[in-house]
This record gives structure tokens, sequence and C-alpha cells, in this order.
């Protein structure tokens, strides 16, 4: 899921994305940079799945929220575990796979969860890895070596 980092450093979320009641996940599209398609926040979303885009996948970068894990059930079946999510966090879900982002100490009740807000791409399914590096690199992004076999092949030079 992890494909690169990149610097969030002087982007600021919409205000109005900080206001957002704790149960509801939220989108906007104001103040959209690079290419996205929206911001979106939540305190939590537990295991879904998004079935109304099949042919996307998800290209999502995290602004606020530290110590937020993401995952999905096709990389679980891989490692067992979830990926750290830390602002500047760039990393593909799977809308047709069950994914889900959360803290866990806010889930296990030892935190009063924070809110996470991140970017979002759409990437079109049979286009995304060229469309992701096309997107890394407007960011200046630093790709990792994702843990996640899906996606190793898309950082440049590794085809």
């Amino acid at each position: 899921m992890l494909i690169a980092s990149c610097s969030v450093r002087g982007i600021n979320a919409p205000k109005r994305l900080h206001a957002v009641a704790p149960h509801i996940i939220d989108t906007d599209t104001d103040d959209l940079f690079a290419g996205a398609n929206a911001w979106i926040t939540c305190v939590q979303a537990l295991p879904h799945v998004d079935p109304r885009w099949p042919d996307k996948l998800f290209l999502t970068l995290t602004f606020e929220g530290d110590d937020y894990v993401a995952g999905d059930a096709a990389y679980l079946q891989q490692s067992f575990e979830s990926v750290p999510a830390p602002p500047g966090n760039l990393f593909i879900v799977d809308p047709l796979t069950p994914h889900w982002l959360f803290h866990p100490d806010a889930v296990y009740g030892q935190e009063v969860p924070s809110r996470w807000i991140g970017l979002q791409w759409e990437l079109a399914r049979l286009e995304a890895a060229e469309q992701c590096v096309n997107i890394v690199q407007r960011l200046k992004g630093r790709w990792q070596q994702p843990p996640d076999a899906r996606y190793r092949p898309w950082a440049p030079g590794k085809a």
C-alpha cells in the first residue's frame, strides 16, 4: 500500500474539515493541488469497500493524523499487519478490497481519537501505475520500497 513519502509542509487543508463530526467521513474540493480529486477526512474508517468505484484505485496522501495505520485484506494476507500512514505518506487504496484507516490506540479506547485528513486522487485502474509515477514526481516525493507486492513494479525502474 505504501508508495512514497512527500513533504506536506506549507500546505493547508480546508478549515471546514476540522469541524466535521467524528462519526462522519467527509470530503471537500476547495484548494486542491497537484491534480487531486478531493480532500478526505475521518476519525476512523473501519473495514469497508467502496463498490461505486470499480474502475478506480485511490492514491491518498496523509496531511494530518499522527499514528494512523492503513491496510487492506489483500496486504493483510502478505504481512499480517497494517501500514503506518503518518503525514507525508502516500499510499494506494483499492476500493473493491476491504480496507481501513484508524488510530489503533483510539480504537482500543486508550486515547481520544484525533482527526485524520488526506488528499486523494482517483486513478484509472488500468493506468494507475503511470498516473501514480506522475503524481509522485509532481509532489517531489521519495519512492519507498513498497512492502505490498502488488505495487512494487510501479516504482520507476522496477518494471
